[in-house]
């Protein structure tokens, strides 16, 4: 029996609940982009400068707790539930994707979904 992780493909109801969430998808891209491993903290200023439409520097502790929150509680399980991305629960807590995000990519072109481009680390 296969799991969902065995898959070759996502269906149209997978990728759509995946991408649904405009956390999930920015989640995605800058990891696409960033191409290594980062850590949640660094995940949460980015999404939250995204968000606010500001540059990552501008960004307090405060003003990212509730994002730091909502990605570690239920953007990134979801993701890993879906085998797309790895999360470690250490210290470091770091998120990197994994070889099936090569199968996403390959069915749904999703970077076009966000435009955070202008708010990746400087």
């Amino acid at each position: 029996m296969k799991t969902p992780n065995d898959q070759q493909t996502f269906s149209p109801d997978t990728v759509f609940d995946v991408l649904r969430n405009p956390r999930r998808q920015f989640v995605l891209a800058y990891l696409r982009r960033q191409n290594h491993p980062v850590t949640l903290t660094e995940l949460a200023r980015q999404t939250t400068a995204w968000e606010a439409d500001v540059p990552p520097t501008e960004v307090d502790g405060e003003s990212m707790k509730s994002v730091y929150i909502s990605l570690s509680h239920a953007q990134l399980p979801k993701l890993v539930d879906h085998g797309l991305l790895e999360y470690t629960s250490d210290d470091r807590r770091t998120v990197d994707t994994t070889d099936r995000m090569r199968i996403l990519e390959a069915d749904f072109d999703f970077t076009a979904l966000v435009e955070p481009q202008r708010y990746y680390t400087e």
